[in-house]
């Protein structure tokens, strides 16, 4: 089922568009088209291919899904795939996510998982200076959105398995973009220590403090001035 398709210029967004006129915004200068997908059907994926030029065993991957998660490239084109994992009925289970990434398009494949991507496509439209990257930055905010969907089970996942080598790619990914790498829901110390050896820039969570509101902030940031005026004058 496809659930966007739009055309980008400059970080801003310019359209929605029909599938088939992608061939002709493709051709546009400083122009990427982002494609979203959910469960799609034979048809779809066909039509993608065509589209995108995709490589035919990257095409297959995405439709028979069950893959492990990897990074490959085929030509100009990068293939990724994730997992989702999400709690059905206090069972932890997990869908998938294809990414086709190229030099002006993204297209993201997701099946079986509920929660979608439509608030990464907000955040990004709302960030025009690092959407104006084009599909990298739009790969970047997609992993980075999975990766947050892994902090709340990372305890029993511990730093091995999928859950790191995903960490992994995303934190890389980042920092090769120029971007600050900010790792939300930090609980433990071991999660704490595995995300500094990777290079994460910043980490906040549980571990360093609860929630707290924003007079409250205020308060503790003048308390904070107060005390190294102090120590100043001394």
């Amino acid at each position: 089922m496809l659930i966007n398709c739009v055309a980008y210029q400059d970080g801003r967004k310019l359209a929605d568009i029909p599938v088939e006129d992608i061939d002709g915004w493709l051709l546009k200068p400083d122009c990427f088209v982002w494609v979203a997908l959910r469960d799609a059907t034979d048809d779809e994926l066909r039509q993608m291919q065509e589209e995108f030029d995709l490589h035919e065993l990257a095409v297959e991957d995405a439709r028979h899904g069950h893959q492990r998660p990897k990074i490959e490239e085929y030509g100009d084109t990068l293939f990724v795939v994730m997992k989702l994992p999400e709690m059905r009925d206090g069972e932890l289970d997990s869908g998938e996510v294809a990414i086709f990434v190229g030099q002006n398009f993204v297209l993201s494949v997701r099946n079986n998982s509920q929660q979608g991507f439509l608030g990464v496509r907000a955040r990004c439209e709302r960030e025009p200076e690092h959407l104006k990257q084009g599909a990298g930055f739009v790969l970047y905010a997609l992993m980075d959105a999975v990766v947050d969907r892994y902090f709340p089970i990372l305890d029993s996942l511990e730093t091995a398995g999928e859950g790191a080598i995903i960490v992994h790619s995303i934190v890389h990914l980042g920092r090769a973009l120029g971007l600050t790498v900010t790792a939300e829901g930090v609980e433990s110390a071991d999660q704490h220590r595995f995300l500094q050896a990777l290079g994460c820039h910043e980490l906040q969570g549980y571990l360093f403090s609860k929630p707290v509101s924003a007079a409250d902030i205020t308060r503790r940031l003048r308390a904070q001035d107060a005390s190294e005026k102090n120590r100043a004058v001394a």
